[in-house]
């Protein structure tokens, strides 16, 4: 899905999701609540993937050292 569909889909503009997908701006929990909802899934399956992504890219980190 594009930053510009799920700001459609959200009510936020393309830019504020680009900025929060590459990590300029963080999300905020109402942000979380509202993508979930456009996504169809729960909060907590979202928190979950991110857990899941931070710590693979942590393991690619210190495997790189």
């Amino acid at each position: 899905m594009s930053d510009r569909e799920l700001g459609r889909k959200t009510g936020l503009s393309s830019s504020m999701v680009t900025q929060r997908m590459k990590g300029r701006v963080r999300w905020s929990f109402d942000d979380l609540f509202t993508v979930a909802d456009a996504l169809g899934l729960s909060p907590a399956h979202i928190v979950t993937e991110l857990e899941q992504i931070a710590a693979e890219r942590l393991k690619t980190a210190q495997e790189s050292e």
